[in-house]
């Protein structure tokens, strides 16, 4: 475990995206001192309060929640050099004790200097509770006024909950081209209110040989299996809505298929995805974390006791809730939940059989039957940029990259296609 590795992590509650290998660095990890941290009440609001300890005072302390469905959520506090204290709302009054992450950082380059975790325990129930107000007698000889109804009356409001709600268009059919099936289609995520904090994005598929899904934009997306994949980013990127293009493309087939897309707020389902997904973050961090296949195998659980370990964590599963908070992978709730998934459906059409003919035996006048072509699954359609053919399947064509797809890798380090001279 590494000091920028940690930095990196950016206390492991920010966005799954920004997990690169190129911040490692080999020096030694520091405890950082002690930070005071306690919930007050402002205002009648429930507020988390962290001091600056006096023999830090040019480091950047960056705080998180460790454990999930915290009263802090997945939000982070900064407190910066030239500040002594910072203060969050927490919305509700904690009822459990806050176990947080501290990270902090100095220099230029924002070095990981040291890391620690802290405890705050759970407030008192009536911290912010409003007083009941002293009864009051009225003066009998003094008349009193009519009250003025007009200020207690009910105002309507116009209070909107922030949502994200998705929609997905795909071409009904799917032709053949040169060289095979390709339409496109689009993902909408229209946003109502102001979301806040990081959502994931689930986009798969069925299980259609050889289909590949590909998704543009400004979102950062991650294998998660060869039919799924996972993007997670902050809310702030959609605006107020997001039209992203996709791309369905396959190879032709002697047999029509319908394939269904779909895409979901939401994190991956099955144990497997998570694993895989796990797996991918802790390899490129430089935990190896073997061959992301979705096996918890014994190189992927000494991966993750090595992560969790440096959180005060004793776990070596990849799918534990707490070491999945500690990466952001946390389930995401909006104003509607109904409007969180939408599917689309394609039709590739079958390639016609050809027909072949015999050439007749002038000795043999009786017709002769037609035979079939034999039903030949073509190989995969590689993307030949990134990839080579190599004994039917698509390889990484260079040195630090990995597979987005079946027919598509990307550069590690910039999650991005290589260039002329391969991978930085």
């Amino acid at each position: 475990m590494t000091l920028k590795l940690l930095c990196q992590l950016r206390l492991l509650l920010s966005t799954f995206a920004v997990l690169y290998a190129g911040f490692l660095h080999a020096d030694p990890l520091a405890q950082c001192p002690q930070i005071t941290a306690r919930v007050t009440c402002a205002q009648n609001i429930p507020t988390l309060e962290i001091t600056r300890p006096a023999r830090a005072t040019d480091v950047t302390f960056r705080i998180g929640a460790i454990a999930q469905g915290s009263a802090m959520g997945d939000r982070m506090m900064t407190l910066v050099p030239d500040k002594d204290a910072a203060q969050m709302p927490l919305g509700t009054l904690p009822t459990s004790a806050l176990s947080l992450a501290v990270v902090g950082t100095e220099g230029p380059q924002a070095d990981t200097c040291c890391v620690r975790t802290i405890v705050v325990p759970a407030p008192d129930p009536a911290l912010c509770a409003v007083p009941d107000a002293a009864p009051t007698t009225p003066d009998v000889d003094t008349p009193t006024a009519p009250e003025d109804q007009s200020d207690t009356q009910d105002t309507p409001r116009d209070v909107q909950t922030p949502d994200i709600a998705l929609a997905l268009t795909l071409q009904d059919d799917c032709p053949e081209g040169a060289a095979g099936h390709s339409c496109a289609g689009t993902l909408s995520l229209s946003v109502s209110g102001t979301p806040q904090g990081p959502f994931p994005l689930s986009l798969g598929h069925n299980g259609a040989e050889n289909v590949d899904v590909a998704l543009s934009g400004p979102l950062t997306c991650y294998a998660t299996g060869p039919t799924s994949q996972m993007c997670r980013e902050d809310a702030g990127i959609l605006g107020t809505g997001l039209d992203l293009p996709l791309t369905l493309s396959a190879p032709w087939s002697y047999s029509a298929r319908r394939v269904t897309v779909c895409a979901a707020l939401e994190l991956p389902q099955s144990p497997r995805e998570v694993t895989y997904l796990v797996q991918t973050a802790l390899n490129q961090i430089g935990l190896d974390a073997g061959p992301a296949d979705g096996q918890s195998g014994p190189r992927t659980q000494a991966a993750v006791t090595a992560l969790a370990a440096r959180f005060g964590l004793q776990t070596d599963d990849p799918t534990d809730p707490a070491l999945l908070a500690l990466l952001g992978l946390t389930p995401y709730a909006d104003g509607n939940a109904g409007n969180n998934r939408a599917c689309a459906t394609t039709l590739l059409p079958a390639r016609p059989r050809p027909v072949f003919t015999p050439v007749p035996d002038v000795t043999d006048t009786a017709p002769q039957p037609r035979t079939p072509a034999p039903d030949v699954t073509p190989a995969p359609i590689c993307d030949t940029a990134s990839t080579v053919a190599r004994a039917g399947e698509c390889a990484c064509r260079y040195d630090r990259m990995i597979r987005l797809s079946q027919r598509r890798c990307v550069c590690t380090a910039t999650r991005g296609p290589p260039g002329a001279a391969g991978c930085p």
